[in-house]
This record gives C-alpha cells, structure tokens and sequence, in this order.
C-alpha cells in the first residue's frame, strides 16, 4: 500500500470539539485536520481550489476529495446533532517563519504547533521539501 503524503496545514484549530447546544453527551463525527484546512482554505479565505491545494502540497484531486467527505462529515453532523471533533490525519504544520510563496497574503503565524505522533516525525519542513511544495525559506 503506497504511503499517505503529508498534507502541511498552517495551524491546528483554537477548538477541537464542537457540540450541539444542549446536547453535551452527542455522539461524534471527526474531521480529519487536513479536511478542516481544505474547507478554510476554500470556503472560508475563498482560495481557489488549485492555489489551496498547492498551499497543503496535494493535488487538486486529492483536495477536491478532502473538502467533499469534510463538507458530507460537517452536514450529517449538523442534519443529525451529533459533535464534531478535528482531528487526525497525516499533517504538518508549516513552521512559523516559513513563508508559502504562493499565498496572496504569506504564512500567518498562528503561534500554535500540533504535538502527537504524526508531527514527532516530522519536525520541519527541509530544504528539498520546501522547493518540492513551492515554498520558500524565510529571509
């Protein structure tokens, strides 16, 4: 089975559970963390499509998938009261000083860094890695 390529997010989210209002024992949906970065980038910054899948170093495909199963995760959650939890999913956090070239406005440092043990084994983003994924070291 061919590896997971990591998808680089810019920051993990201030919340990791939502509830429905009065229902504070729901049952739960997740949504994958690269699933939350795809809906942000696409449905709430208003990136296209391509430029946002650049940003997470994936293809246009692959980003089209994560924000339709986000977007059917998020409506069944809504539709059936149930929480929703982000988190998961093979991610990276783009380091704070490492700008993403492509973006309209640059890397926004959040000041938070994901801690668990998909980002134990990546610890930053390398020199090849970031030329690979357009980005480029901080001046």
């Amino acid at each position: 089975m061919r590896p997971r390529k990591i998808r680089i997010i810019d920051a993990v989210p201030g919340w990791q559970r939502y509830l429905p209002e009065g229902r504070p024992n729901a049952a739960e949906i997740v949504v994958g963390l690269d699933m939350f970065e795809a809906m942000r980038l696409v449905d709430a910054e208003g990136l296209p499509q391509d430029v946002a899948a650049r940003s997470m170093g994936i293809s246009t495909p692959t980003l089209c998938r994560l924000l339709g199963e986000a977007r059917r995760r998020i409506a069944t959650a809504l539709r059936d009261g149930w929480a929703l939890r982000c988190d998961g999913g093979n991610v990276m956090v783009r380091p704070c000083g490492q700008p993403w070239a492509g973006g309209p406005q640059g890397h926004r440092c959040h000041g938070r860094s994901q801690d668990g043990p998909e980002s134990a084994a990546v610890t930053g983003l390398d020199a090849a890695l970031a030329v690979e994924h357009g980005h480029t070291q901080a001046p």
